[in-house]
């Protein structure tokens, strides 16, 4: 994506949701080829990549397609051994510096599905957010996705609590299949305070976390994509994803929805289709209040007020990308469209 765009989007939304972007990229100014040389995780590459596992050809940065520009792209390893392991980091998360009252960590980031070549085995493409739970020596993932080759489905991650054990589990994010070879956008957030996690799926419906077993006081350092293998794989041909677009940011309890809790069909919040073309349409569970597109200098070109459902006409919009922000009685949503 153009840098100008990103710069624009990034600082409108902090505007409207006091967040702040601790961490954001979208490679075009990066070199096309090597990202590093050294594949130990010990000394970085291009733009502090930390690259861990496989060699150079593993970590390359191409343009896949004219919309994204360059892109980066990680082939996995053969077998389900951890040599086939391909682990992306970048560090350090400076969560100690943000501003009082931004207890929520929310990634977002576009990752290209590849084409997946087949096969028994349950393999992932991840993105995730770890940490440190306070205090303690505790490491562990705080919110995150990945992308199942075998059943081309979405997962979301988050490490929960049974007793005094901790550990990383897995959730269904709906049955929503995502064909090969197309970029889509996963968003994830964590609540310090309250151990909640939520995600945003690419048709824009919300899951969340909500139980007994949530972990609060974890703090977060990694921003991590990776190429996990299960134990079973046996390829003859590797697996090859990318990533774009990527940021990590702070923001306040009035920016994370409630989410709808897993195994609900009950949409919080369903924003579709993005891209749109001429119609977006828009529902929400709750009393609708306004909702406002705005292009990048923060000027408001559309303004509706509606009780639950909606649809606006974007046909006099020129092709870009613009921030949306749909309030309703409980909540304040900002996130970006693109026009088509």
């Amino acid at each position: 994506m153009n840098n100008k765009i990103l710069t624009f989007v990034f600082g409108i939304a902090t505007l409207l949701s006091n967040a702040q972007v601790m961490l954001s990229g979208d490679l075009n100014d990066l070199t096309s080829g090597d990202v590093g040389t050294n594949f130990t995780g010990q000394l970085p590459g291009q733009d502090g990549f930390y690259l861990q596992g496989g060699s150079a050809p593993d970590y390359q940065i191409v343009e896949i397609d004219a919309d994204h520009g360059k892109s980066f792209q990680i082939k996995s390893g053969l077998d389900g051994t951890s040599s086939s392991i391909r682990l992306v980091t970048k560090s350090y998360l400076d969560w100690r510096s943000r501003k009082s009252g931004n207890n929520i960590i929310r990634g977002k980031i576009d990752i290209y599905t590849g084409n997946p070549v087949g096969g028994a085995a349950e393999n992932q493409f991840r993105c995730n957010i770890t940490g440190n739970l306070e205090g303690t020596l505790t490491t562990g993932v705080l919110a995150g996705v990945h992308y199942n080759y075998k059943d081309g489905k979405i997962y979301g991650q988050a490490t929960m609590k049974n007793g005094n054990t901790y550990s990383l589990h897995y959730f269904a994010l709906g049955n929503m299949v995502i064909p090969k070879n197309t970029w889509i956008t996963l968003s994830y957030y964590y609540n310090e305070d309250t151990g909640q996690v939520n995600w945003v799926t690419p048709n824009g419906n919300f899951f969340t976390n909500i139980s007994t077993s949530v972990v609060t006081g974890f703090y977060p350092t990694h921003f991590n994509i990776a190429y996990m293998p299960d134990s079973s794989s046996q390829l003859t041909t590797a697996y090859t994803s990318a990533f774009d677009n990527y940021f990590v940011e702070a923001m306040d309890s009035t920016a994370l929805s409630v989410g709808t809790p897993i195994g609900d069909n009950d949409v919080v919040l369903k924003i579709f289709p993005n891209p749109v073309k001429e119609k977006l349409y828009i529902h929400t569970k709750s009393p609708l209040k306004n909702v406002e597109i705005r292009d990048f200098s923060g000027k408001l070109l559309k303004n509706l007020n509606s009780k639950s459902s909606s649809e606006i006409d974007l046909k006099s919009l020129k092709n870009g990308v613009y921030l949306i922000t749909v309030k309703t009685e409980n909540n304040v949503y900002t996130d970006r469209i693109i026009k088509q």
